[in-house]
């Protein structure tokens, strides 16, 4: 009943917001993307997170963030979380040096979204072109393997998204959308970057588009010696992406990705490792066919991810997760859109300690869901949703998951929101059976979160949009103790809350200023949780040349829970200069913490000082 009494306040709140929001009337009507010179600004894009199926930024209920490729390498990201972190409000991601998240309880990577992630990773969910992509053993994702390879955009849904994509996506989801198709019939690139503590990326881009054919791949190295002793770093990846048109109504698809990274963790200051090293390799494929007729459109998804973990201490592991994703929609009345899905996923593995002679047996879990998932347009203001799910775990069994959302337009460039959604996380293999302390008697984690949002195209050069949203559930995993005295067990009642804004500009031809904020009140959950963060990207593109300034401002940050050892308030200054030299050559020049502010995102790992790199980049 509590619950519904929060809700019920909630409700009342958002019409006291739509009767503000009426005195605003611009007369600006939302278009889909505005040319200025040689800046595109995508005002209200598609998106395909929320749904499944493409819709308008704009009509769904629930809050996200678009990430297109282009402002990935205007930020000088390698890798796609960190472009994430970089202009997501909500988000934090935990770092300990230049290049290298790695794996294990003090790994950096953690994705955080207004307070929920957990260490390891597993209230968030990365997914790959909507499949999801965690590690079958430990439930959680591998960060080192989203490389900012052939990727066309990334949507981050914040907050629950469980009635489309079940366990672990108990705070939000991070869906990484590949590119498909080259730009033009044939397409090549090539990347080389070198800077501090001899860190390296060298990168290869390939498209070909013939007739019904089409293919996309890319190849990766980055490597570094890292800014502390024994934190060195060395990386390959490399996708293929290929697609045939079947049919002027049936696609399909093939694609898959490898990466093998080692990773040395130094450790804190305090207590430094000399050969904490990691070894990993991951691998997935996906076969997809997609029809898309006039009325109904859908595809059936196929997919494997796999992998090999090797750790300094002994363990050694091989884990896969294999997956059937279905889903069809159907437009069948004007105004109405329904959508119906199946997903099943067994995963699971194999996993020993070579030197201790331990052997921790092979466990699998098997999980499916039918879905639904519902939108109705009431006249041409109003759009209802709802979703339901039925998930079942063979070891936990049934969970009921529902989710509901308003989306109201008083003028037709307002978008007034309501939404209210459950996420739930089912504990991984690791937490039943494998380390520190296999504990089977844990229950599932649940989480009912309440939001109200308004997006607003101010003018013809300015889109803002923010969100208040109030979270409360039940049984987080927390671990206690110190190895080997270490138990897990169910957490109590928890609230989160907040409130988060983003605004994005183009006030003059070829600059683009992205501002976000956000506030967050984690209750106990203050690790990898800031209080305040601050985030401000300007670019500016003309003739050839293209700049970038970010800066970033982070406070009430803490290295434990219960607001336990407070991390120092910083800001930090990235910047890059791009220069096209010919048609297809251009040098850039980029500076990491360009102030060079000594600060940790992980108590007793201190961050890398300034970082400069100089890239080339030949393109066809």
């Amino acid at each position: 009943m509590h619950l519904e009494h929060s809700f019920a306040k909630r409700i009342g709140f958002a019409f006291i917001l739509f009767s503000i929001s009426m005195v605003l009337e611009p007369t600006y009507l939302v278009a889909q993307h505005v040319k200025r010179d040689t800046l595109t600004v995508q005002l209200s894009p598609i998106i395909v997170t929320a749904s499944r199926t493409p819709m308008m930024k704009r009509d769904v209920p629930a809050t996200i963030t678009f990430i297109p490729m282009q402002e990935v390498r205007s930020l000088g990201s390698l890798n796609v979380l960190d472009a994430v972190a970089r202009v997501t409000p909500g988000v934090f991601i935990t770092e300990r040096g230049v290049l290298g998240f790695g794996i294990g309880s003090t790994a950096a990577g953690r994705v955080n979204i207004r307070g929920v992630g957990e260490n390891p990773n597993t209230g968030v969910l990365v997914l790959i072109d909507g499949r999801p992509n965690f590690a079958g053993l430990f439930g959680h994702p591998l960060p080192d393997a989203y490389a900012a390879l052939d990727v066309d955009h990334v949507e981050v849904l914040r907050g629950p998204a469980s009635v489309l994509y079940g366990s672990n996506a108990l705070g939000g989801v991070v869906n990484i959308i590949t590119r498909k198709s080259p730009a033009k019939p044939l397409t090549l690139r090539a990347d080389a970057q070198y800077g501090s503590y001899n860190t390296q990326s060298y990168s290869l881009h390939a498209g070909v588009r013939r007739g019904n054919f089409e293919a996309v791949g890319a190849a990766l190295r980055n490597q570094t010696d890292g800014h502390r002793p024994n934190s060195s770093f060395r990386q390959t990846n490399a996708s293929l992406n290929i697609g045939y048109m079947i049919t002027d109504v049936m696609k399909l698809r093939a694609d898959g990705y490898t990466a093998a990274f080692t990773v040395y963790d130094p450790g804190p200051e305090t207590k430094p490792v000399v050969n904490g090293w990691y070894d990993v390799k991951r691998s997935g494929i996906a076969l997809t066919l997609e029809n898309n007729f006039h009325s109904v459109a859908g595809s059936m998804m196929l997919f494997l991810n796999y992998g090999e973990h090797k750790i300094y201490d002994g363990f050694h592991s091989f884990d896969r997760l294999f997956g059937l994703i279905l889903y069809e929609t159907a437009r069948l009345i004007e105004g109405n859109e329904v959508s119906f899905g199946f997903d099943v996923k067994r995963y699971g593995g194999t996993a020993s300690n070579e030197k201790s002679n331990k052997n921790f047996g092979s466990h699998y879990i098997t999980e499916w869901a039918p879905y639904v998932h519902l939108d109705q347009l009431f006249g041409s203001q109003f759009i209802f949703s709802a979703g339901a799910r039925l998930e079942h775990n063979s070891v936990y069994g049934g969970e009921f998951v529902p989710a509901f959302g308003l989306t109201y337009h008083p003028f037709r460039q307002t978008s007034l929101k309501l939404s209210a959604a459950k996420g739930f996380r089912d504990p991984t293999i690791r937490e039943l059976y494998l380390f520190p302390a296999p504990t089977p008697t844990l229950k599932a984690e649940r989480l009912w979160n309440y939001e109200i949002g308004i997006e607003q195209f101010l003018a013809r050069w300015l889109d803002a949009e923010g969100s208040v949203f109030y979270g409360e559930g039940d049984n987080l995993i927390r671990q206690e103790g110190i190895f080997p005295n270490v138990t897990l067990r169910n957490s109590g009642h928890f609230i989160h809350r907040g409130a988060e804004i983003s605004v994005h500009a183009f006030p003059v031809s070829s600059l683009s200023i992205r501002v976000s904020a956000s506030f967050l009140n984690p209750g106990n959950e203050t690790q990898a949780n800031p209080k305040r963060k601050l985030g401000v990207v300007v670019g500016y593109s003309y003739s050839g040349v293209d700049a970038m300034v970010d800066i970033q401002h982070v406070a009430g940050l803490y290295g434990q829970d219960f607001s336990q050892t407070p991390l120092k308030s910083c800001t930090l200054v990235d910047a890059r200069l791009q220069l096209r030299v010919m048609d297809y050559l251009s040098c850039a020049i980029s500076a990491r913490n360009l102030l060079n502010t000594a600060y940790e995102v992980i108590a007793g790992y201190p961050m890398p000082g300034r970082v400069l790199m100089g890239e080339l980049t030949m393109e066809l």
